[in-house]
């Protein structure tokens, strides 16, 4: 009996070691501190994007091809430009065709579109860290990966955020609206039910403004201080 009590309390022990180590593991590195090459390379190692396009990673041959056919117009950091492929916008760095963010953004977004939106973000990306005011979804990357919501939220409680690169997706209207799905009832077509049907059909084509970037924090900010 003894010894089976010490066996448990050996593997709660080895347990709580386990989990200090993932914590520290998190905290070790001071991302906004570390050589922008490795930086650079952190951020890559975690292959987070859209579709074939990663950041970090350098554009291929096909894909600066497309870059010369689609480039966005207007404001962009000091030392990059900005095209678009289908409805993904690229930001690049010129000087090594790295990418530096992706976004997409949609000012009249359907339900429709909303909803194949975030379908796709959580393919990609899975389970979110977090979500707050029923607006904004967030994914969190540390060097071991996606960050959980109990680590984030101890590391938040700790003052203790370290955070590698991130997936922020923001909407105007709330995420319940828009999810929200009208039922159906079969009932007898009457004025009332008639007018009924037509509101619902309002609120299904309610337009939202949404967007979602995928970057790394503190590989813009080391960026942007080096080409001011």
């Amino acid at each position: 009996m003894m010894k089976k009590m010490k066996l448990i309390e050996l593997v709660l022990l080895l347990a709580g070691c386990f989990q200090l180590v993932t914590w520290s593991s998190a905290q070790a590195v001071e991302y906004i501190q570390m050589d922008i090459e490795d930086l650079r390379a952190e951020v890559k190692k975690l292959n987070i994007g859209f579709g074939d396009y990663k950041l970090s990673h350098k554009l291929t041959d096909a894909q600066k091809v497309i870059s010369q056919k689609n480039p966005v117009r207007g404001k962009s950091y000091k030392g990059t430009y900005k095209f678009r492929d289908q409805d993904i916008n690229i930001v690049v760095e010129k000087e090594t065709d790295l990418i530096l963010a992706l976004f997409v953004e949609n000012d009249n977004a359907t339900k429709k579109q909303f909803r194949e939106l975030i379908s796709t973000l959580m393919m990609e990306f899975e389970e979110p860290t977090t979500m707050a005011h029923d607006q904004l979804i967030y994914w969190a990357y540390n060097g071991d990966g996606l960050i959980g919501q109990e680590l984030y939220d101890a590391m938040r409680k700790e003052n203790e955020l370290n955070i590698l690169a991130t997936v922020k997706f923001s909407s105007k209207v709330h995420i319940s609206d828009m999810t929200r799905k009208e039922k159906d009832k079969k009932t007898v077509d009457t004025e009332e039910k008639a007018s009924e049907k037509a509101d619902n059909a309002a609120k299904e084509e309610q337009k939202n403004s949404i967007y979602c970037i995928v970057s790394s924090p503190p590989l813009l900010s080391r960026y942007i201080a080096e080409h001011k």
